[in-house]
């Protein structure tokens, strides 16, 4: 009996091993989970990083679909934490019925979640004396973290 005890251990703690290294886990940011997916070749991005705001999204590919060519792509997060953070960067923003906020802090300060959308667009400046700008009309790309993305129209 003891040598069979002995057996379904091992066994239970090599199954665990194999999981637990192909589970996708993050601590940290939501960075780390667009470099697993840039790893995994869903998606190319360049960044920027500063000391400051950490790292910044210049130019992101999905499907085909560039956004970092025609402009600056901005953060948009459905976490209310980021909420404080509107009264620099613009407006909210209602897309499918879910309210997002902007974020003026790189995807490396935003915390990750799993299950956090990210919505990835370009804006336009409706206040250039304070700064303040709104989502603009076409197309954007969503992110439902940890893995999943696909392109949007936002109207």
């Amino acid at each position: 009996m003891r040598k069979f005890l002995t057996a379904l251990l091992i066994v239970t703690l090599l199954a665990t091993a194999v999981l637990c290294v192909a589970c996708k886990s993050f601590e940290g940011s939501a960075f780390e989970a667009f470099k697993q997916m840039q790893e995994d070749g869903k998606i190319e991005m360049e960044y920027t990083e500063s000391a400051e705001y950490g790292a910044f999204i210049t130019k992101i590919t999905y499907d085909g679909f560039t956004m970092g060519d025609a402009g600056f792509p901005m953060v948009y997060v459905n976490n209310n934490a980021y909420e404080d953070e509107l009264h620099s960067m613009g407006n909210n923003y209602t897309y499918d019925g879910e309210e997002f906020y902007a974020s003026k802090e790189g995807i490396s300060n935003i915390t990750y979640e799993k299950g956090m959308k990210i919505l990835i667009v370009y804006t336009e400046c409706i206040n250039p004396e304070t700064y303040e700008y709104a989502v603009a009309k076409g197309s954007g790309l969503l992110f439902t973290l940890p893995d999943k993305v696909e392109k949007v129209t936002l109207d």
